[in-house]
């Protein structure tokens, strides 16, 4: 147990360094606004998730809640892309819809040898109960 914790430490530390080196490269962290609140027809945004395909393309996914946003209310999934590291992004698309029931939860996944993306998220078929798992891939 010890053993496990120290090396787990050992790898953090390493990525703290590997990231202050990289970070001394004169680029400076940009902020980007994708998901504002209010807007396209949905109360928040929640849960967002970002990955980059072997290609480069950026894939940020996020669960757009409508109503008063909280867990029950419908809930999609959507997407923005980025083919140029983040300087311009697609307009919001919606990826998951299930009429009036929550799905949430996105949790992209990339086969680094196919190219492949894959994304599970729940949706939940009665208020509290039946939670089932599911998998999208484009």
């Amino acid at each position: 147990m010890k053993n496990t914790f120290f090396l787990i430490l050992i790898s953090l530390l390493q990525t703290v360094n590997f990231t202050q080196a990289q970070s001394g490269s004169g680029e400076e962290c940009r902020k980007q606004v994708l998901y504002e609140a209010n807007t396209a027809g949905y109360y928040i945004y929640r849960i967002p998730a970002m990955v980059a395909t072997p290609k480069g393309t950026l894939l940020a996914f996020c669960s757009a809640r409508k109503g008063k946003g909280g867990d029950w209310d419908p809930i999609d999934i959507v997407l923005r892309r980025s083919t140029d590291s983040g300087k311009s992004w697609t307009p919001t698309q919606v990826i998951v819809h299930k009429d009036s029931l929550p799905c949430d939860n996105p949790m992209p996944i990339i086969d680094y040898q196919t190219g492949e993306v894959h994304m599970l998220y729940i949706y939940t078929l009665i208020k509290k109960q039946a939670r089932i798992v599911s998998l999208c891939t484009f």
